[in-house]
């Protein structure tokens, strides 16, 4: 492939062969509108956690509209990083193969990407899906918070940590025995009757290295991410409806040599410090309803949790946490 080829986008391609679906994600309303049917598979398989509704039988109305045109490339194809671009209310995103914009005031959003970018299933969802539902989440009071989140009893801890200290192999220790997940990485929060928390268990993803810590892994390929890096892959099999009765939130430190995990007590005035300290690129921006949420998760039980070397007893210390939170 030669630098100067880029994608040929024929504008002027009248969508009249238009698909039709909405969908519901975290309390929001989507109206689609695709030139590829099997785009609505695929948003389903990007967020597990949708709900599909009926543009028959009525109901409410979708309040975001998002457009996405498939084209016939005329490049061969490799996958490229998109270049990021702000102004004003708007979010465009693009590369050679594809462009995606999002406007934040008038709730709609347009990509047009080749169809090949469409066929690199997991590029397609990270980029173009994801992108788009991620933004429209967070600006409209649907706060992401970098923490995994595993449910028990009706009870969800939210572990929180910087990339790398664990959240992932915790999430799948618990897997493993039974408890229910809500994510892996990013948690959604929103205030409306108490504390809202939403998630997207599509799968878990851990380092190459895990099957030292779980040999089960060993057979399971390591993948590239879209995002550069190198996982293997858990597909988490569908979750059922759970209520979260009661939040907590644990604060992950580097691991211990030892053998038992150590918990201490967080208190409320340092929920906030510990919060900023633990957030990722990304996750730092002032998204409206932002401070309101940050402000009620200090007033929840907070707990600092250095994770031993038996991941097993890690896990036990966590049912230990929802026992004693419960009381």
């Amino acid at each position: 492939m030669q630098p100067t080829e880029t994608l040929s986008i024929d504008y002027s391609n009248d969508m009249n062969n238009l698909h039709y679906f909405d969908a519901s994600i975290f309390g929001l309303n989507f109206r689609f509108e695709v030139t590829d049917p099997s785009i609505e598979s695929l948003f389903f398989l990007a967020f597990p956690s949708a709900k599909k509704l009926s543009i028959i039988d009525g109901g409410e109305q979708p309040i975001f509209g998002v457009c996405i045109d498939v084209q016939v490339p005329e490049i061969s194809y490799t996958r490229e990083a998109f270049c990021y671009q702000f102004s004003g209310d708007t979010y465009v995103a693009e590369n050679r193969y594809g462009s995606v914009v999002v406007g934040l005031q008038t709730n709609s959003a347009e990509a047009r990407v080749s169809r090949l970018m469409l066929d690199d299933t997991d590029y397609f969802i990270s980029q173009v899906l994801h992108f788009i539902g991620f933004l429209f989440l967070c600006w409209n009071q649907r706060i992401p918070v970098h923490a995994a989140a595993v449910n028990k009893e009706g009870h969800t801890l939210l572990l929180i940590g910087q990339s790398g200290i664990g959240k992932s192999s915790l999430t799948y220790a618990c897997w493993k025995q039974g408890w229910n997940i809500l994510s892996e990485d990013t948690t959604f929060l929103h205030l409306a009757d108490g504390i809202q928390i939403w998630g997207n268990p599509l799968a878990i993803h851990l380092l190459p290295e895990s099957q030292e810590l779980f040999p089960e892994l060993a057979n399971i390929p390591v993948i590239d991410l879209p995002n550069g890096k190198k996982k293997r892959r858990i597909p988490l099999l569908q979750q059922k409806d759970f209520v979260s009765k009661k939040i907590s939130l644990c604060f992950l430190e580097a691991k211990r040599e030892s053998r038992d995990s150590v918990v201490e007590t967080v208190k409320s005035h340092q929920v906030i410090q510990y919060l900023q300290n633990t957030t990722d690129s990304g996750f730092d921006l002032p998204f409206p309803g932002k401070a309101d949420v940050m402000d009620s998760l200090g007033k929840l039980p907070a707990f600092r949790v250095s994770i031993g070397s038996d991941i097993d007893l890690a896990v036990k210390t966590l049912s230990e946490l929802v026992e004693y939170s419960s009381k």
